[in-house]
Parts: structure tokens; C-alpha cells; sequence
């Protein structure tokens, strides 16, 4: 490297990071580098910035694979997100990027990723970092099959295999009547409103708090309106009814005129998620081990114990069936909200809870 400094580095703020500000002439095309090489070392720079040179060099020359770091792919993953995924999407790079994402995507594999792994598995279930990964490898299958650098190239040759890891999936919980009381007891009264929903239509949180009033539909028939989620807005990606029973409708009418958009609003704004501090302050007070997609598996698990047959079971929790679920009839309908109302008379039941606890096994009155 020599006593002189390479020409293109400049030293930056009162750590004396060395950063890159230099334009080359690779292939008969000029490029303008301007980023930190993240060192304060001048020797560290220097091999950074011929490493930089020497990748464009490869790309633009040779047709190699493009450098692209995982932050970089990040965001262009993001942009292509749909709405509906794109929260999930945001969470899991927001914590892989924060550990990996100064790396390339060409060195992204097992012996990169497995520290993570181990490192999270002390903080998350195997659970969370396996949906974190399924956005990783989402991203580097595209790096290979989909996206091109300027050269018309791939970023990667092969997406490389990541094992995930191994672990006892969680066991539904849904809620017994008693616990569900406790729960509403010690939550505020815009929180009851989400949760006596979600209960009561088996909604997911993303299509609760991504609700529009410009999806309620009439339906003269029966005197009653449904929600209409259309394409793309339910976790399926097919159109979706959502019944409204009687406690369902009560939540409903209390939202009208809060938002002139959005059916569950705060203080005027739009909802980001439902498990936010609020739902998490209420559960802790209630004590009870749940998460918010077990109020939807509390609607199934009710939905069962009066009797609903499973199609009509599917079709009210929004499973796809390969039908266009738009074209029900009044009649059909009708037969969808009686069992939607059934759940709200129905008296408690004794069932077993089994799984949701190591070596626990309960009865319960639901």
C-alpha cells in the first residue's frame, strides 16, 4: 500500500472513517463511487477501495455477478413488497439487516447466516427466525432468477440453500369465555373493539387494522352488510366475505364517522398493526399466553363446537377453497352469518387443551 494514500479517500468526522469519493473508467463507462468503507484504518480503505474497483472491473469486463449487500437488497425487496406483506417483510429485515446486511449477497449462506440464527434463537422462537429466513431466501432467489445489475447480469450465479431451524411449533390457544372476560377487563375500549372483532369474524390483524369502508356491501336479503376484502388483501390473495354476527356489527356501528376511510382508526391515524403496546400491556395484565392470531383460532375453535360444518367453517375464516368467494348467494349467506351467530349464544362447553404448554394438558369450559 505504500506511504502515500491511494487518491479517492478522504478521512470523515471525529472517528476518522475513511470514505470513498472517486470516479473510474471501467469498460469505456465512468462510475462514481461515493460511500464509507466503514474503517478508520488507511490500510483497511485501501484494500476496501481496490476491492470496490475491482468488482466493477469483474461485472462490467468480465460479466461476473454484481456486488450487491443484503441492506441494498433490502430495499429493493421492500419496494416490490405488496401491502399486505410488507410489514412482516419490514420487521424481518429491520433485524437482518441490522447483523448482516453489510454483507454481500454473495456471501450469504449457512457459515454467514447460522450466527444469526444462534444469536436470535436466545431472544425469538424458531418460529420467528423461520419466517425472517423465508424473506432472506426470498431475496436471494431473486438475486439469482429475477434481478439484473446494469450489465444484464445476475447477482448471484445460485441462491444458496439455508438451513433453518428446528423447533416445537406453538400450539393454537384459543380463549375459553372466562379468559376472554379477562381480557376484555383489562384492556382500554379502542383495544375491546379490535379484539370482540377479530373474535367474532376470525379476521387476521392485518385485515382489521387495513379495513376500508369502501369494502362494506349490502345485502338487502338479509338485512345485514359483509365486508368484501378484495384480491390481494387477505393473506390468500383471494377476494374474501367476512360476515358480520351481531357483536361484529355493534363494533362496526361504534367505528362509524371516526375515520372517513378506515373502519379501526387511533386518534384519527390509520392502524399500523394490532400488536402494539396496548395489546401487549393487556395480555400481560390478563396473564394469559396468547398472541393476537389466537383470537382468530378462538373463532374457529367456537365455530366447531356449535356444530358448522367445516366448508362453511372455511369459508367464514377465509381458507382458500379454489371458489370465487364473491359469488355467494343471499341463501349461502344467510346460512354463513347463522353459524357466525350461533358462536355469540352458544353457552360454554367443556373441551381438552392439550399442546399448548409442554407436558400440559387441561379441561376447559369454552
Amino acid at each position: 500500500m505504500g506511504g502515500k494514500k491511494t487518491p479517492g479517500l478522504r478521512r470523515r468526522g471525529k472517528q476518522g472513517i475513511w470514505s470513498i469519493q472517486k470516479t473510474i473508467q471501467v469498460g469505456g463507462q465512468s462510475f462514481r463511487l461515493c460511500e464509507t468503507t466503514g474503517t478508520n484504518s488507511l490500510e483497511e480503505a485501501e484494500r476496501f477501495l481496490a476491492k470496490r474497483i475491482a468488482d466493477l472491473r469483474s461485472v462490467h469486463i468480465y460479466g461476473e455477478p454484481s456486488p450487491l449487500t443484503l441492506a441494498e437488497a433490502a430495499e429493493r425487496y421492500l419496494e416490490e413488497c405488496s401491502a399486505r406483506s410488507y410489514e412482516r417483510a419490514e420487521y424481518a429485515l429491520a433485524n437482518l439487516c441490522g447483523a448482516l446486511g453489510h454483507l454481500q449477497v454473495t456471501q450469504l449462506h449457512d457459515g454467514t447466516v447460522q450466527p444469526y440464527i444462534k444469536e436470535r434463537l436466545k431472544t425469538v422462537s424458531a418460529g420467528t427466525i423461520k419466517r425472517e429466513l423465508s424473506v432472506l431466501i426470498s431475496i436471494l432467489n431473486r438475486c439469482a432468477r429475477r434481478w439484473r445489475n446494469d450489465a444484464g447480469h445476475p447477482y448471484l450465479q445460485v441462491a444458496p440453500a439455508i438451513t433453518r431451524p428446528t423447533g416445537k411449533r406453538r400450539a393454537p390457544y384459543p380463549l375459553s369465555h372466562d379468559e376472554e372476560t379477562r381480557l376484555l377487563a383489562k384492556s382500554p375500549p379502542h383495544l375491546e373493539q379490535h379484539i370482540l372483532f377479530a373474535l367474532h369474524t376470525g379476521c387476521r390483524a392485518g385485515e382489521i387494522s387495513k379495513l376500508r369502508w369502501e369494502w362494506e356491501v349490502q345485502v338487502p336479503e338479509l338485512g345485514v352488510s359483509v365486508f368484501v376484502l378484495p384480491e390481494g388483501e387477505a393473506k390468500n390473495n383471494e377476494e374474501r366475505v367476512v360476515i358480520l354476527n351481531t357483536v361484529a356489527r355493534r363494533v362496526t356501528d361504534e367505528r362509524r364517522g371516526e375515520h372517513s376511510e378506515f373502519v379501526f382508526s387511533w386518534k384519527g391515524e390509520p392502524l399500523k398493526k394490532l400488536s402494539n403496546s396496548s395489546w401487549k400491556k393487556a395480555k400481560a395484565r390478563s396473564k394469559l399466553p396468547i398472541r393476537f392470531h389466537d383470537l382468530r383460532h378462538t373463532f374457529g375453535h367456537r365455530l366447531r363446537a356449535v356444530g358448522a360444518p367445516v366448508e362453511d367453517r372455511k369459508a367464514l375464516l377465509g381458507h382458500t377453497n379454489g371458489e370465487i368467494t364473491t359469488h355467494y348467494s343471499a341463501a349461502e349467506l344467510g346460512t354463513l352469518l347463522k353459524w357466525a351467530e350461533a358462536i355469540v349464544d352458544a353457552k360454554p362447553s367443556t373441551a381438552l387443551r392439550t399442546g399448548f404448554a409442554a407436558n400440559v394438558v387441561e379441561l376447559r369450559h369454552y
